[in-house]
């Protein structure tokens, strides 16, 4: 019965590769997301994929079919996919976020520009006489 289970395992390497390399990518999608969701989330992560191996490794009723395995890895598959779509659509509004500050920012820089070239040159020197008066005073 080992010999069955180790073969049954030995057989199937490229799914082990598998798990292995979606392992992984969990791992750094996970380590990219903000607390505190982060250490939830890893802690989760690391022990379901140690639960299914520590089941993996047991042999009769106990142990983990291979259908077993395919229904965990495709679970697994489609919630990276959600997540990496989840992280695009936040990394997008972010940027629009960014972009839109920044025009806020630069209209309000065009805004005191136009200010200062809309006062005439009555208003203009009366504020320079006012400035004298103030720098005069303090000396």
């Amino acid at each position: 019965e080992k010999w069955t289970h180790h073969h049954k395992m030995s057989s199937l390497p490229l799914t082990r590769l598998r798990i292995l390399s979606l392992y992984k990518r969990l791992l750094n999608l996970h380590n990219s997301s903000p607390e505190p969701f982060r250490t939830l989330s890893l802690s989760y992560l690391k022990s379901e994929f140690r639960s299914i191996k520590d089941k993996s490794s047991q042999t009769g009723p106990q142990g983990v079919s291979e259908v077993q395995w395919r229904q965990f890895v495709d679970e697994w598959e489609r919630y990276e996919i959600q997540m990496r779509i989840d992280m695009e659509r936040r990394r997008k509004m972010e940027q629009q976020h960014e972009t839109e500050r920044d025009a806020a920012r630069q209209h309000e820089e065009e805004e005191s520009l136009l200010n200062w070239n809309d006062l005439n040159a009555e208003q203009r020197q009366k504020l320079m006489e006012m400035e004298r008066m103030l720098k005069g005073d303090k000396q």
